[in-house]
């Protein structure tokens, strides 16, 4: 007995321990049952090869729904980039119009600051946090740089003479970061560490173009990289859709991608089209909003500490309308009480469909759905519906921490 659990630890470490091209992950598309597979190779195209028993299975970008599951990271600094993508790396200097880095992934790189939003030097323990702080980030606005404090002051202005901020050590330690008030003549001096993050002027950002298909690639390391391009003539170059451009390698790629997930393809997800109409019927005072790619919180949609990139968040007693656009045939997605509940949450989730002649029918379900359970899957038949309605109830515990998140919730074309 003894030598079998032996085994086993070893058997689970090694495991634990193999790259993340070694491990099979779900693979989700729209022509197939789900699977296990392994990613094997991008083409310019993007046309994904994976391996499946044994045998290697092409699908087209616009077809594949989903690889892999995605993680983010609560440590060490991370640079926000003007698309929403986080890259982990640690900030090397900063001049007038660059910000280097160094990526345990892709070495060291030169970022255009117009390409940046900011940088978390200190991420919160806490997602929800963590999440409110990229949010914050990504959508500043104005036209100054901002010191985000850990006290919670925010120190507004220009940073000046763009001092060396990392990485420390023994010959050359950190100490502070300049930043010239609109009120002084000089710089002021404050120490990196009472700094939780930097937002650089909002005025100077590129705004990325969101057309044609892109994808999420989430990293082992807790990065997330939105690709609008892959070129793989010599070696393999990803173009972000912030204009990043970061020369690579296959193999590379491969060993640390741990998410795939392909945006404007044949997925129409729900949070990226307009809303018909939303009532939520409070349980006592507290009125909720249904959130677009957020739980109620405002934090990103997470269940079983896996981070989902696409869904609705809603909180019973609440219903929610959209159209059914022409040409698809199923609403597809997962069910779960989002993680910031822990245990807590208890609801039912319905679905109602509206087809011609026939109105408002019941066409799903679910049983009560509570906090810490694995997501339920949803599968509904939409075709020739006019509108779909999603409905959250509260089930057995009233409507306490009933976060209900509608997870990768999308029209299949």
């Amino acid at each position: 007995m003894v030598f079998f659990r032996t085994f086993l630890f070893v058997c689970c470490a090694l495991v634990c321990q193999l790259p993340a091209a070694e491990q099979e992950r779900r693979c989700f598309t729209l022509d197939a049952d789900p699977v296990s597979a392994k990613l094997a190779d991008i083409a310019d195209d993007w046309t994904f090869t994976f391996a499946v028993d044994g045998q290697e299975r092409e699908v087209a970008g616009r077809r594949l729904v989903r690889w892999g599951a995605y993680r983010d990271d609560d440590s060490g600094a991370q640079v926000v980039l003007a698309d929403g993508g986080v890259l982990v790396a640690e900030i090397l200097s900063i001049d007038d119009d660059t910000l280097s880095v160094y990526s345990d992934v892709f070495g060291e790189l030169a970022i255009p600051l117009a390409q940046v939003a900011g940088m978390v030097l200190e991420p919160p323990m806490d997602p929800l946090r963590r999440d409110l702080l990229l949010d914050q980030i990504r959508t500043a606005a104005g036209t100054q740089d901002r010191l985000l404090m850990e006290n919670g002051d925010v120190v507004q202005g220009v940073i000046s003479e763009k001092p060396r901020v990392g990485p420390r050590s023994a010959d050359d330690v950190l100490t502070k970061i300049n930043i010239r008030l609109p009120s002084a003549d000089e710089p002021v001096a404050i120490r990196y560490e009472k700094i939780t993050a930097v937002i650089f002027d909002p005025a100077l950002r590129k705004t990325p173009s969101l057309r044609g298909l892109r994808c999420g690639f989430g990293l082992d390391d807790g990065s997330l990289l939105w690709v609008a391009k892959v070129q793989t003539k010599r070696s393999m170059m990803l173009r972000l859709v912030c204009g990043l451009e970061i020369d690579t390698d296959l193999e590379t790629v491969v060993d640390v991608t741990v998410c795939l997930q392909p945006l404007g393809g044949d997925c129409l997800y729900l949070s990226d089209l307009k809303v018909i109409d939303y009532k939520h019927i409070p349980f006592l005072q507290r009125r909720w909003e249904y959130q677009p790619d957020r739980n109620v919180l405002g934090g990103r949609l997470r269940a079983g500490a896996e981070l989902t990139l696409k869904g609705v968040g809603m909180h019973s007693t609440s219903r929610l309308v959209y159209s059914v656009p022409k040409g698809v045939t199923r609403l597809e997605g997962q069910l779960a009480i989002d993680d910031q509940a822990g245990q807590g949450g208890s609801v039912l989730y319905r679905v109602f469909v509206n087809r011609p002649e026939e109105g408002w029918q019941t066409v799903f379900r679910s049983e009560p759905v509570r906090g810490g359970a694995r997501p339920a899957p949803l599968s509904v038949d939409v075709a020739n519906a006019r509108g779909v309605m999603l409905v959250v109830e509260f089930a057995d515990q009233g409507d306490v921490l009933d976060y209900a998140d509608w997870l990768n919730l999308y029209f299949a074309r």
